[in-house]
């Protein structure tokens, strides 16, 4: 794997972790708060997804040993600091359904689009086949609040 690829993948996996934490922590927390009993189940069950996906994240992540940055590495660190900031501007919770929804359909979808981008990264290699689900699994969690927000 050429050290491109190589750093593509760590990037798209620190990413990753960064962006599950948050969306398994903004879940948990709707969950606590929501009046509404169906958004409450889809919340406890998308954060347990979310953590499952944390965890795949971190036992991949864990086979590249730590590196010390260089100027090229931030630069691509620095791509992705749009996804850095996933899950952390949620509207307030006396924010309606439909907008609390509304949000949360953005944020998966940037979700989905980040992991999407480097799915030719995760197919070349093998260990990593697993990760080639993650942005079918967040495109199911934009289905599950999709049927929500339309019910």
């Amino acid at each position: 794997m050429s050290s491109r690829v190589n750093l593509r993948l760590r990037l798209v996996l620190y990413l990753g972790d960064i962006v599950e934490r948050q969306a398994e922590a903004f879940y948990r927390d709707l969950a606590e708060h929501s009046p509404d009993t169906d958004i409450r189940r889809l919340c406890r069950k998308t954060a347990e997804e979310e953590q499952g996906h944390r965890i795949l994240i971190q036992k991949k992540l864990s086979r590249f040993e730590p590196f010390p940055l260089i100027q090229m590495e931030l630069d691509i660190l620095d791509i992705g600091k749009e996804y850095r900031t996933l899950f952390l501007s949620p509207p307030d919770l006396n924010a309606g359904l439909k907008q609390t929804i509304e949000y949360i359909l953005d944020q998966e979808k940037r979700m989905e689009a980040l992991y999407t981008g480097f799915l030719s990264d995760f197919a070349t290699a093998a260990d990593l086949r697993p990760l080639i689900e993650l942005p079918k699994q967040e495109g199911h969690h934009l289905e599950k609040w999709q049927k929500l927000r339309d019910r």
